[in-house]
């Protein structure tokens, strides 16, 4: 599937720039400042993002919150990163392509 390779190398390639902007920071101001996942969701819809903890802890499990908020909390090019490598390893192989060749030879 070459739309989830080029999706999985975009990903890829979003994290390796959300390090070098990091990194860049870093060399300005001295100290590592990480981009957590939670930062970008809450400038998008911060509301969506107490809403999620409320239907978490009301709804779920009140324990279940903590992990939930530390995974939030990992680097955003963490989780652009290793969702690049899930799609990129998934989309391996021939695909469809090959299949549909096989079945479509006329004899």
């Amino acid at each position: 599937m070459p739309v989830r390779r080029l999706f999985a190398s975009l990903l890829i390639l979003a994290a390796l720039v959300l390090i070098g902007l990091e990194a860049i920071d870093w060399w300005y101001q001295g100290t590592w400042e990480m981009i957590p996942l939670s930062a970008l969701w809450a400038a998008i819809d911060r509301g969506s993002l107490i809403g999620l903890q409320a239907a978490i802890e009301s709804t779920l499990w009140p324990g279940l919150w903590p992990p939930v908020r530390w995974a939030l909390n990992l680097p955003l090019w963490g989780w652009a990163g290793a969702l690049g490598l899930v799609l990129l390893a998934g989309s391996g192989g021939r695909g469809d392509t090959e299949r549909r060749r096989r079945f479509s030879r006329r004899r």
